[in-house]
């Protein structure tokens, strides 16, 4: 359900062996599956993946200049902290040159970046759109780049910032298309969250083919097999992570004629 990476920590620990089966739509700190539990099972992709193809976004615009990392205080557990975790470690990896400033949306005091400098910010959307207004206020204009793609990106202030979403929902993929147009007609929905969805379609799916649909039929019918999901067949790893069709690409925002959207990068970029 929608618990997000601190709550599912939480409810990890808590959960016991043999674990009730849990569906995870939008917690993707990758930490999660670090201690795999029998019962967890993840249906978006985890962060590491997430910040590996932004990353790789910065270096092909940027090449291999410094990068400024903004994180969102917190406990060390949380979202933001987990996902620093993420990108300071694969910029360890790669060998690129970074500096880290942690901020807090209550008192937003930053050390602006250098002129040219690209931020990378780890916040929840919320978060990271106060932190773009303000460097916009302070006559910043540094590229940004974050996580997450729902509306809270659609702000004057990040116009033109690049995030990685789940899905590019104007993609040209017919058969993600017509999926996405029935999703809408039979929920109701302009904009509906697909993990989720997701989540239900393999449920129903697997609770009409098992004589019992009990925790334990269903773990181990999740872990034998592939399943059928809302876009094809997926599967989940030993720890519980979705080995299957889940599209993440770096998406820019855009206005125009005060119309906000997502839209694809250009070839070049």
């Amino acid at each position: 359900g929608p618990a997000d990476s601190d709550s599912m920590r939480a409810i990890l620990a808590e959960a016991g062996e043999p674990a009730p089966v849990l569906f995870s739509t939008i917690a993707t700190a990758t930490q999660l599956t670090e201690r795999p539990v029998s019962g967890f099972f993840r249906l978006t992709t985890p962060d590491a993946a997430r910040v590996a193809m932004l990353v790789q976004t910065i270096l092909q615009i940027y090449g291999r200049k410094p990068i400024r990392v903004f994180a969102a205080r917190g406990n060390p557990h949380c979202y933001a902290q987990s996902l620093k975790q993420d990108v300071t470690s694969h910029l360890d990896t790669l060998g690129l040159d970074y500096s880290v400033q942690d901020f807090s949306t209550g008192r937003l005091e930053i050390d602006l970046p250098a002129k040219g400098e690209p931020v990378l910010v780890c916040a929840v959307s919320a978060d990271s759109v106060k932190l773009a207004e303000a460097l916009r206020k302070s006559k910043c204009r540094n590229q940004v780049f974050g996580f997450g793609s729902n509306t809270n990106w659609f702000h004057r202030s990040t116009i033109g910032s690049i995030v990685v979403a789940d899905l590019d929902r104007d993609g040209t993929d017919e058969r993600l298309q017509a999926s996405l147009k029935q999703l809408e007609n039979s929920h109701q929905v302009s904009d509906p969250s697909l993990p989720t969805v997701n989540a239900g379609y393999i449920v129903q799916t697997l609770a009409r083919q098992l004589d019992e649909a009990s925790a334990q039929s269903l773990r181990t019918r999740l872990h034998e097999a592939p399943v059928s999901g809302i876009f094809g067949p997926l599967s989940f790893t030993q720890k519980g992570e979705m080995a299957g069709f889940e599209q993440i690409s770096p998406l820019r925002v855009k206005r125009r004629l005060g119309r906000y959207w997502f839209s694809a990068l250009r070839r070049r970029e």
